[in-house]
């Protein structure tokens, strides 16, 4: 239980000793496990609460490029029960919910946050500060303002960060208790075009060097009667999709000018799904580039934007951006027929309502696509 922190004079000695010691217990890590709790809520939407929440099984890895570690996480989000495996080579995230393993490899792509194995809710239990052995240079890079809070049971370290080059400011407060000298809780608030995120990360039941934890590392069940859809190395990045080649499905959903729309009212004209939503950053960063597209080609290409949570922040971005392609706002069904795990998800449709290509996250790819198809 981690109560609120008083205010104490800064201490940089004392926070320099604090993060020393956390250190040396994350060098000492051989294994780990944990039970994880991650909840962001955007602030202005009142119904905007995403949460994860997971079993961790861990084993720092330093010559592992891509995650610093091998684990395994089993956990619940909006898109259900799921396992995610990361064996040092590949990745699998396996949905039970619809009986589906997704495969990855991401050596294959760039080291980065948009590396298609990286890119999932399903990550949000992994808490790196547990296993970061640099974990002062980490905390301390981009030259924050740092204090020291007190509260019953814990240390509380702030740290403000100066804006960042997208324009976001960040706080963040970690929590270390005081008998074990272990993170027991991370506050994060990101301010970013006007709107405010909190994000709050509850991590309990901490076992460390325990020698059951290397047994629930690594995958173990073929899963035989899933489907399993995998990242294929290319030079476009292609995602191998059961969608390719089939009919789209139809819907008909309400726009923001409260104007209903059909998918096959708009047969006839190349069609570009984006599956977006508010809480998602890297969405909200391509709706200009959505812009774009649609005015590049709009004799040939319709763009249909799609939600299905939090409509008047979607209208709001939508103002605030002066996006004047169709946006609608759909429901669970829509999830459902289409698969949807993370954001954001684009779909592209030929003049019949074929799927011709499908890519989650990666708008050059559909880009690429487009100046083939549309020159």
């Amino acid at each position: 239980m981690f109560t609120s922190c008083k205010t104490q004079s800064s201490d940089n000695k004392r926070i320099n000793e604090l993060l020393t010691t956390v250190e040396q217990k994350n060098k000492s890590t051989n294994s780990i496990s944990y039970y994880s709790y991650y909840e962001q809520i955007n602030t202005t939407v009142t119904d905007s609460v995403f949460k994860v929440v997971g079993k961790v099984w861990l084993q720092p890895d330093i010559k592992d490029s891509i995650f610093g570690s091998i684990f395994h996480i089993r956990g619940r989000d909006r898109g259900g029960l799921f396992d995610y495996y990361y064996d040092g080579s590949k990745s699998y995230e396996i949905r039970h919910d619809n009986k589906s393993i997704k495969l990855f490899d991401p050596y294959k792509y760039e080291n980065n946050a948009n590396n298609p194995a990286k890119a999932r809710t399903a990550l949000s239990p992994l808490i790196y500060e547990l296993t970061d052995t640099n974990l002062s240079q980490s905390l301390k890079k981009n030259n924050p303002l740092i204090s020291l809070k007190d509260s019953r049971d814990s240390f509380c370290i702030d740290f403000k960060y100066p804006v960042n080059e997208y324009g976001q400011e960040l706080a963040l407060q970690i929590y270390i208790n005081k008998k074990t000298y272990l993170i027991g809780k991370i506050q994060k608030n990101t301010t970013w075009r006007g709107v405010e995120y909190k994000t709050t990360i509850g991590i309990d039941s901490v076992l460390i060097n325990n020698l059951e934890i290397a047994d629930n590392i690594f995958l173990q069940n073929t899963y035989t009667d899933y489907v399993l859809t995998e990242f294929e190395r290319g030079t476009d990045q292609q995602l191998t999709s059961r969608f390719i080649g089939l009919k789209a499905k139809d819907f008909k959903y309400p726009t923001s000018n409260n104007d209903l729309i059909s998918l096959k009212s708009i047969s006839g004209k190349y069609v570009l799904l984006d599956f977006w939503e508010t809480w998602c950053g890297h969405c909200i960063i391509a709706l200009p580039e959505l812009q774009k597209i649609q005015d590049k080609y709009q004799k040939d290409l319709v763009v249909l934007g799609i939600t299905t949570e939090n409509k008047p922040q979607v209208e709001k971005l939508l103002q605030r951006n002066k996006l004047t392609y169709i946006n609608i706002f759909a429901d669970q069904q829509i999830i459902n027929d289409y698969s949807l795990q993370g954001r954001p998800v684009y779909f592209l449709l030929d003049r019949n309502g074929i799927i011709i290509d499908h890519a989650e996250g990666n708008l050059g790819k559909i880009i690429t696509d487009l100046k083939e198809l549309l020159k």
